[in-house]
């Protein structure tokens, strides 16, 4: 444990939680890949018609992670919930599934001049200030995106 000034900052290196994720039950085998995306509406209208391949039991509801075809490739897609601990509490889920390469769709807010609704953006890194991030990396000014 690296000790801070502040318990929120502190880190635990290890690799071993106190309860580690678990695989769901799955109907099918899973692709490496998926899309978290926060847009229920565009999670609901791409799998209309398809059956879950599982789903992410978590105590609100179940997030169902579904596989569709993207370009003659399989993906999954899932909406992971809006909230650092509820996004990470499905991808958590996901990840110890056996997908193991996400890319996030979601919206945000922005605070420069210039920018309108509806432009896309990729982030490079991020500001970190919920909570559940500092279980993952060590505090630091900076959360940036692996390249």
């Amino acid at each position: 444990m690296i000790p801070r000034e502040y318990p929120i900052l502190e880190f635990d290196p290890s690799g071993t939680a106190v309860i580690e994720p678990w695989a769901p039950p799955r109907t099918m085998t899973l692709p490496e890949r998926a899309v978290a995306c926060w847009f229920g509406d565009v999670v609901a209208a791409r799998t209309h018609g398809v059956e879950p391949a599982f789903s992410v039991a978590l105590e609100h509801s179940n997030h169902a992670v579904y596989v569709i075809d993207h370009r003659g490739e399989s993906v999954a897609l899932f909406n992971p919930g809006v909230g650092a601990p509820l996004a990470v509490s499905a991808l958590e889920l996901v990840i110890a599934s056996g997908i193991n390469r996400i890319i996030g769709c979601g919206g945000a807010g922005i605070v420069v001049p210039g920018f309108d609704p509806g432009h896309v953006m990729v982030p490079i890194g991020a500001v970190r200030d919920e909570g559940t991030s500092y279980h993952y990396a060590p505090a630091g000014a900076d959360a940036l995106a692996h390249p």
